[in-house]
């Protein structure tokens, strides 16, 4: 019987490799950005390799990682109907205590990979993974992560094999947790363990904005700001996979533009649902600048009740006081700040309203203090 490496088994494509890599390095990965990648295969082989590495690297047994898709539907559609690896490996099945769940061998630590739904990711609160994979990342809202991320954790005994952790061992005893020093040499000089979050996704969905401002426009939230060291993106377009039929490339140039341009080449301003079909960063975003004096400055306010109020500023040239034509307005997108009458700026591209000279104008200036960046011209 002839012999296979792992990296054979995995036949991972140069992009999945890229993909595998970068699990290592960063804590928060995003693959894919296109149809045809290959995300959820190599998903599946993520969360069995963070396991595997578990036991093979330090000698840590029975781990748990976790592969999550929006929906119970979704997650048959994409795996448990086709689970791609081997059972040279481990058994993948379904148990009552477990779910469905892909158990490694014994003699490989006996780790395993938990595939489940998010219809209720709190419902999760009590769950310890060592690293999470969640396919088609933006079906689901950006609450989410900040509910996954917390569960990215694993007890460790004292004096057993453990995760790298720098020299220093933190457990839980009574209830408190307890700093020890690790008594494991190997475990002082290798790096920490990271435990990685991996999201696979194509453009869309209602998660599509806070993903694409995080991961593509690099933008982090104020509560994120400080880790963006930690986020990483790697694209793989169906270009990047060889093993796509002729047929499935084709259908995705047939498809209308704005779905082609995110399907097909990844484009993250163009997708499915957009309000504003013709949005395109490179036509309708310029870089701040200083705003003439002799330039009229307007704001409208929208008060809203499920989400923050929203109060574009608009400013436009004009002769006299005739406006010359739409393009030369201007707008920034702001929210209330902590002082009264004190705004704050954010970038917000996709909900960017279209700026027209026939809008009810308040005559009157504004003083804005905060960091203007990104202006927006319709």
């Amino acid at each position: 019987m002839a012999q296979k490496t792992l990296s054979e088994l995995i036949n991972a494509t140069p992009r999945q490799t890229e993909f595998l890599e970068a699990v290592k390095k960063f804590k928060f990965i995003l693959y894919g950005g296109a149809a045809g990648g290959g995300k959820s295969y190599i998903l599946q082989w993520f969360c069995v390799l963070t396991v595997l590495w578990a036991y093979v690297r330090h000698g840590v047994r029975n781990t748990k990682s976790g592969l999550f898709c929006s929906t119970y539907t979704s997650l048959k559609d994409r795996h448990t109907s086709q689970w791609r690896i081997p059972s040279i490996l481990g058994k993948f099945s379904f148990s009552q205590k477990n779910g469905w769940a892909f158990t490694l061998r014994d003699k490989l630590g006996g780790g395993m990979v938990l595939l489940r739904n998010l219809d209720d990711p709190k419902k999760y609160d009590s769950a310890e993974f060592i690293a999470i994979g969640v396919d088609e990342w933006t079906e689901n809202r950006w609450s989410t992560f900040d509910e996954l991320q917390k569960r990215l954790r694993w007890a460790a005994v004292p004096g057993q094999p453990h995760l790298p952790c720098g020299g220093t061992l933190r457990t839980v005893a009574d209830g408190e947790v307890v700093e020890v020093r690790c008594d494991i040499e190997s475990h002082h000089t290798e790096p920490e363990w990271n435990f990685p979050f991996a999201m696979a996704s194509n453009p869309g969905g209602i998660g599509h904005g806070e993903t694409k401002q995080v991961f593509i426009d690099r933008d982090f939230p104020e509560n994120l700001r400080g880790s963006e060291h930690l986020f990483h993106y790697v694209q793989a377009r169906v270009s990047d996979n060889p093993y796509n039929p002729r047929s499935y490339v084709e259908a995705l140039q047939r498809l209308p533009e704005e779905l082609r341009k995110a399907m097909l080449d990844g484009d993250w301003n163009i997708f499915a649902g957009q309000y504003f079909k013709s949005w395109r960063t490179d036509v309708h975003v310029i870089e701040p600048f200083e705003i003439p004096w002799s330039w009229k400055v307007v704001r409208r306010r929208r008060l809203g009740r499920n989400s923050p109020m929203r109060s574009p500023l608009h400013c436009h040239r004009s002769r006299g006081q005739q406006v010359r034509r739409p393009r030369n307005l201007r707008c920034w997108h702001v929210r209330q700040g902590p002082g009264v009458g004190d705004l704050s700026l954010r970038t917000e591209s996709q909900r960017s309203a279209l700026r027209h000279p026939r809008l009810s104008l308040l005559h009157r200036r504004w003083t804005v203090s905060g960091e203007v960046h990104r202006i927006t011209v319709p």
